[in-house]
């Protein structure tokens, strides 16, 4: 072989060394995003707390990604945010470039059978909830008759609620079966904060499905004058700023009942929970987990969202999420039906 064959088959080799290493080192994952942005997609519309919480985990999520995709919001209300769910879990791409945020209250529906509900929640990849509801409660106007939940079982309360499916109506009618109370729904207003302007007004005597929390966010002047009276905490846990206010499984009796109410309240421990839909390729999925995972431990992310969201952030992870919807569509079919049949609108 000649010096000159010899220094050209040195070349090549030295080529194919790099090509091969090149490839050897390629991310596969990296490449993908760096070639194809993320969409949000929200259940509701551009103000509230789903769509601030994605936009906030979009301007910080991106840098923990391979590749540094853009990642754009996408508002898509309706029907409670399932119109949104429907969208991301059967009809959008399942690359791993879509991921949703609905309503807390969302992969329960198929458990209850509700319409338009069209999906699997037990195939769903979640990536996290950011957020806890904390203690839901029920509220009345101070001048109000309705001095406590006692008093609600005695006598008619007026209450005002969304749409049929949105739990400002399913709790009262929720308690109206397990605890005895008489809630009479009114039902039309287009959010919560309609629903606090017809108590100002007189139309209704109060509200459920709110948060302690929230409550004292959006009017820290009705918590500070005492205007409204908290007469129930629909949560699983009582809260310390709420003395000798019972929780939910104090209203009733019987186990089947307590089953109830912790399978119908346990989910509020996931509030803005984020997911994708099954199918996603597991190295994009775990990319995806991973990345909202360093979020969470984000400094800036953590600065900024506290300063845009009306709740501090509080972190679950996909496995703990997995656990309790695994749980909760393994419940007793019995249960199940009953609480089921609560859910329906009348």
């Amino acid at each position: 072989m000649s010096a000159v064959v010899r220094r050209m088959w040195g070349i090549a080799s030295v080529f194919i060394a790099v090509i091969a290493s090149q490839a050897a080192s390629a991310d596969p994952v990296e490449d993908f995003y760096k070639a194809h942005p993320i969409t949000i997609v929200v259940g509701f519309p551009t103000s509230g707390g789903y769509d601030a919480s994605a936009r906030v985990l979009a301007q910080h999520m991106r840098k923990h990604i391979p590749g540094r995709p853009n990642i754009v919001v996408q508002n898509m209300p309706g029907a409670g945010s399932l119109v949104a769910a429907n969208n991301v879990y059967n009809s959008m791409p399942r690359d791993g470039t879509v991921i949703g945020i609905f309503a807390d209250s969302a992969p329960l529906a198929p458990l209850w059978k509700m319409k338009g509900a069209l999906f699997d929640a037990t195939n769903i990849n979640w990536l996290g909830s950011i957020a806890s509801r904390g203690t839901g409660i029920a509220y009345v106007r101070s001048d109000s008759p309705i001095k406590s939940i006692e008093d609600a079982r005695r006598r008619e309360v007026v209450v005002g609620a969304t749409g049929p499916h949105d739990s400002s109506a399913v709790y009262p009618r929720l308690l109206n079966e397990l605890a005895g109370t008489k809630f009479r729904i009114v039902q039309g207003y287009r959010g919560g904060p309609e629903v606090d302007l017809a108590i100002e007004r007189g139309e209704i005597e109060g509200r459920l499905g709110t948060s302690w929390l929230f409550l004292n966010h959006d009017r820290p002047d009705w918590v500070k004058t005492g205007y409204v009276r908290v007469i129930a905490q629909l949560s699983l846990a009582a809260n310390p700023a709420l003395p000798g206010v019972p929780v939910v499984t104090d209203l009733v009796s019987s186990n089947d009942e307590r089953q109830i109410m912790q399978l119908v309240f346990g989910i509020h421990r996931f509030l803005r929970v984020f997911s994708l839909a099954a199918g996603v390729p597991a190295d994009r999925l775990a990319a995806l987990r991973s990345a909202f995972d360093r979020t969470m431990e984000d400094p800036e992310f953590i600065a900024d969202a506290k300063a845009k969201l009306a709740e501090p952030v509080e972190v679950a992870g996909w496995r703990e999420i997995s656990d309790y919807i695994r749980a909760a569509y393994a419940t007793d079919k019995a249960i199940v039906e009953r609480t089921a049949k609560m859910m329906e609108a009348d």
